[in-house]
């Protein structure tokens, strides 16, 4: 989603269709920078939960794994242990 935003920002010269160009100024409320630096971050996040989560299933095994399913409720039957 961050990369979504606009971070345009400064002065261009732009022009629609076939008209004279005109100066814009534009405002970013994000700068391109403060987005990546964000987004560089987020992935580091990211990062470290997928290794957490990685350490957790190489640690842990489902018992009776043929027995294990979601029913209606959500709740998994079979036993996960450490």
């Amino acid at each position: 989603m961050l990369k979504a935003i606009p971070t345009k920002h400064g002065k261009f010269l732009e022009s629609e269709g076939f008209s004279q160009p005109k100066e814009v100024e534009y405002v970013a409320q994000v700068r391109q920078a403060d987005a990546d630096a964000q987004v560089a971050e987020l992935e580091g996040q990211i990062s470290q939960l997928q290794d957490e989560l990685d350490r957790f299933n190489e640690q842990c095994q489902i018992s009776n794994a043929s027995d294990f399913s979601l029913n209606g409720g959500g709740v998994a039957r079979g036993a996960i242990t450490a």
